[in-house]
């Protein structure tokens, strides 16, 4: 799908190419952090400050489709991003979304066609898998080093993506040898590495998290509901989970687990908690819509996602902007957005026990519960909007 919006002849505004996550009103099964990015983008105005022309670039199930259809749709958008570039009136900049895998190969490629038809181009590279590319596969490592030497900016979800990126610009390999890179925010000049996190904390998300903390209502100590929201996959770390939960009960009975997703480990998770004999305190609730989701993050009392890798995942910034405590593994870009013991419980990635004594520290501390699910608020408020990121947009697009 590629779509332009009317521009006013009498205002001319500077024609921006977005590659991202635009599936359309009738596409409701489409999910993903690129997607609400990208909506919340759209919700903002950003269409009131450029001339817009989208690219989608949707994933169209779950799991994702085999390598040839993969390598169609990807070769049916380089030929739209390529009509686009030639379009009148020639674009001024573009905005691309990349992924681990093929679409990081493939937005790559993008990027370096808007440059040489000479956009301003930024990439905002996603995905938590991203990292493990990198090191094991040559190709990967020559593509980002070609794509990264050539655009204008790169969209970081955390300092220790910046390091990464500009590591492998220069042709490191290791994080031993990356080079510090000052962020966006410390340079007035702009550098080309700009540290900006994902900007899903929603105006009625972070309405909920005021209501919860100025709620006089008791929170009962020993009890706790505990929320998880994304794919039912191995790599988020749902098995540990289901294990540290079944550690903790034994300490603390009532508490409950809530599994919001569907996905390819659903029935290897289900028979977990048949063997551990939790499964009536584990409720899978399904892939579920907006509205149900924002009810379950109000009637939950801490996010556990214990993923094995991430680049900035987008539940743990919801729950943040409601003023939700999270237990989390320091991977990709967590560390940076949610400090340990500041909004945030940090435990070792695969590591049930620790997951188990999280819960139980929580469970039995309804005050600290409180106090990082006020940090976690503040903090969301400030940087997670996508007020501020249209802020940092405007000045680089």
């Amino acid at each position: 799908m590629t779509t332009e919006n009317p521009v006013d002849e009498a205002h001319m505004k500077k024609v921006l190419i977005i590659v991202g996550a635009f599936p359309g009103p009738e596409t409701k099964d489409i999910f993903g952090g690129v997607m609400a990015s990208c909506q919340a983008l759209l919700s903002a105005g950003i269409g009131e400050k450029f001339s817009l022309r989208l690219i989608d670039s949707s994933q169209r199930q779950n799991p994702p489709p085999g390598l040839l259809v993969r390598t169609w749709g990807s070769v049916s958008r380089v030929v739209r991003f390529s009509a686009a570039l030639r379009q009148q009136p020639v674009p001024d900049s573009a905005l691309i979304f990349l992924n681990e895998g093929l679409s990081f190969l493939e937005k790559s490629l993008l990027a370096v066609l808007a440059k040489r038809a000479g956009l301003k181009v930024t990439v905002a590279p996603r995905g938590g898998a991203l990292r493990q590319e990198l090191d094991d596969h040559r190709i990967m490592r020559a593509a980002a080093r070609w794509m990264f030497n050539r655009v204008d900016h790169v969209i970081c979800q955390g300092n220790s993506w910046v390091r990464l990126f500009s590591a492998y610009e220069a042709g490191k390999t290791g994080p031993e040898e990356e080079r510090l890179v000052q962020s966006f925010e410390a340079d007035v000049n702009a550098p080309k590495y700009i540290c900006l996190f994902n900007w899903t904390a929603t105006d009625e998300m972070l309405a909920l998290g005021r209501e919860r903390l100025a709620s006089h209502e008791t929170i009962k100590s020993h009890q706790m509901r505990i929320l998880y929201v994304g794919s039912l996959m191995l790599r988020k770390g749902l098995v540990e989970m289901i294990e540290g939960f079944a550690l903790a009960l034994k300490s603390v009975p009532d508490m409950t687990l809530v599994l919001a997703g569907d996905g390819v480990a659903d029935s290897e998770l289900r028979a977990l908690c048949v063997i551990l004999g939790v499964e009536q305190r584990v409720t899978f609730l399904g892939w579920i819509e907006l509205e149900q989701k924002l009810e379950e993050l109000r009637l939950a009392d801490c996010l556990c996602l214990a993923s094995w890798s991430e680049g900035m995942p987008n539940a743990v910034i919801e729950a943040m902007a409601c003023a939700l405590p999270t237990i989390v593994t320091p991977v990709g870009g967590v560390p940076d957005a949610a400090p340990d013991g500041l909004v945030s419980l940090h435990v070792p990635v695969g590591d049930k026990v620790a997951i188990g004594t999280a819960f139980e520290r929580l469970a039995a501390d309804p005050a600290l519960r409180r106090e990082l699910g006020r940090q976690a608020h503040g903090r969301a408020e400030e940087q997670f909007t996508v007020q501020h990121a249209m802020q940092v947009l405007e000045e680089v697009l």
